[in-house]
């Protein structure tokens, strides 16, 4: 999909942080879920709405430069924790995404960081975080999305 146009289904985590959505990509073991779950846990440390949309396969549809998350069906509600399986999690069935972040190798952040391209070919507002960083990535992504 390289005009933004269409729909596709990509290996990523999407949740709603009070009213913003945010998508999260990365490889295979960089802590998408565990990021997901973090973010969602400090969402609601502060009495703000947070919740799932989809846990490691999302559903994208993007259309007029606007990218909507949804659930896959057959995982809908659904999260990996590791070392504990599968497990039921508080969840929205879709939601506008406002930020994607993509999970990359700390030494591979910029100190200043330039605007970034969507992988889903839109002006959706992007970042990078450092894979399996949890505390520095929430910091960066709260940033971030004050910005938005």
């Amino acid at each position: 999909m390289t005009n933004g146009q269409g729909r596709q289904n990509i290996h990523a985590c999407a949740l709603v942080l009070g009213q913003q959505g945010v998508l999260i990509t990365g490889p295979s073991g960089s802590g998408k879920t565990t990021l997901a779950q973090r973010l969602i846990d400090h969402w609601q440390s502060l009495n703000k709405y947070s919740a799932w949309i989809c846990d490691d396969r999302v559903d994208v549809e993007t259309n007029n430069s606007i990218s909507v998350a949804a659930a896959v069906p057959e995982i809908s509600g659904l999260a990996e924790k590791r070392f504990l399986g599968i497990v039921d999690v508080d969840h929205q069935s879709r939601g506008v995404v406002d930020l994607e972040i993509c999970l990359v190798p700390q030494d591979e952040l910029a100190r200043y960081p330039e605007e970034q391209t969507s992988v889903l070919n839109t002006r959706l507002a992007s970042m990078k975080a450092p894979e399996r960083n949890a505390e520095l990535a929430i910091e960066l992504i709260i940033e971030r999305l004050k910005q938005i």
